[in-house]
This record gives structure tokens, C-alpha cells and sequence, in this order.
């Protein structure tokens, strides 16, 4: 019995070997997740204040967008008053050219009512003259002289020109 309790002694003395040698493999692979575990906390830490960064940026960003969206609203706004501006502009040219375009038509109604009332006072004589000599009248002298034929066209043409002007100013245009 002595090789049996021997034995068994033996035996026993192995298996606390076995065991001691598992614990302690154990207990390495332990530390070892714990370090594992302390680098992944760190790790999502890290994480998690980079997440924070990010967000950080993107609110800068958005504040950003959103000031870049009011001030072109502004741009948008001053080039809707500038091409009101411009129309109205444009409005106002059309109206300064019709009015030049009738003043051009009356000055040259009032032009050829002066030259027949120039030519009817030179053919009249500088006695039918009532008031000073006129720039018309001065240049009067320099016409040469018109038979009857000229003074009826002259006649027409003059009252062409007073149809023409005042029909020009009651159409107004």
C-alpha cells in the first residue's frame, strides 16, 4: 500500500503542478485582457473626443453655411432693387428719347415756319419788318429771289410743317 499511497502522492503532486501551471496561465491571460481592456477605454476615449471635434467643426461649419446663405439673401435682394433700378432707368431713357424725338419733330416744324416767315419778309421788303431784324431775317438777304411759283410751294411746304407740329403735339408723340 505504501507504492499506492506513493502513487497517489505522486499523482496529486502532478495534477497541483497542472493546475498551479494552468492558474498561472490563467492569470497571465488575465492581466493581459485587463491591459487589453484599459487600452480600449483609452482607445474609445479618444474616440469619443474626436467625435466631440468632429461636431465641433460641423456646428462651425453649419454656423458658417448659414451666414453664407443670409448674406447672399442680401446679394440676392441688392441685385433685385439694382435691376428695379436699372428698368426704371431704362423706363426713363425711353421717355427721354420719345420726348427728344418730339422736340426734334416740333424744332423742325418751328424751323421751316421760320424760313417761309424769313422768305415772306424778304419778299415783302424790310418795310414789313415790326419788330428787329432776326437771324432770319439776316439770312433773308442772302436767298435769292423767289417767283410766284417758289412762294406757293413755300406756302404748302409751311403749311405741312404746321399740320405736321400740331399733330405731333396732340398725338404726343
Amino acid at each position: 500500500m505504501a507504492s499506492e499511497v506513493r502513487a497517489l502522492v505522486q499523482r496529486s503532486a502532478e495534477a497541483a503542478k497542472a493546475i498551479k501551471n494552468l492558474i498561472s496561465t490563467r492569470s497571465a491571460q488575465v492581466e493581459q485582457g485587463v491591459e487589453l481592456v484599459s487600452r480600449t477605454s483609452s482607445a474609445l476615449d479618444g474616440i469619443v473626443t474626436r467625435v466631440g471635434q468632429i461636431d465641433g467643426a460641423i456646428s462651425g461649419i453649419a454656423t458658417r453655411a448659414f451666414n453664407q446663405s443670409s448674406g447672399l439673401g442680401e446679394v440676392n435682394k441688392a441685385l433685385g432693387q439694382m435691376n428695379n433700378a436699372v428698368q426704371q432707368s431704362t423706363a426713363m431713357m425711353g421717355e427721354t428719347s420719345a420726348a427728344v424725338h418730339a422736340l426734334r419733330g416740333e424744332i423742325k416744324a418751328l424751323n421751316g415756319a421760320l424760313r417761309l416767315q424769313t422768305l415772306a419778309h424778304s419778299r415783302a421788303g424790310p418795310s414789313a419788318l415790326t419788330r428787329p431784324p432776326s437771324v432770319g431775317h439776316r439770312l433773308s438777304g442772302r436767298l435769292p429771289w423767289l417767283g410766284p411759283k417758289a412762294m406757293q410751294d413755300m406756302s404748302r411746304i409751311r403749311r405741312e410743317h404746321v399740320l405736321a407740329a400740331s399733330s405731333t403735339r396732340w398725338s404726343g408723340g
